[in-house]
């Protein structure tokens, strides 16, 4: 559900959401492995040419 979360945050702020999961690692002390899981994610997205609402939408993240 958190992730839900993170893709909206990251369309809100225009960023990717791997960028989002940067900074939410730095300030609450989050592992590194929870942040590099949004990695692959973002590339997919950025080579998807959709926004993140329309990318989440079609794969069903969550």
């Amino acid at each position: 559900m958190f992730s839900l979360y993170l893709f909206w945050l990251a369309e809100k702020l225009g960023r990717t959401p791997y960028s989002v999961a940067c900074k939410i690692a730095a300030l609450r002390d989050m592992p590194e492995e929870w942040k590099d899981q949004y990695r692959k994610v973002s590339d997919d997205i950025r080579k998807s040419g959709l926004s993140i609402s329309d990318y989440v939408q079609h794969n069903g993240q969550n």
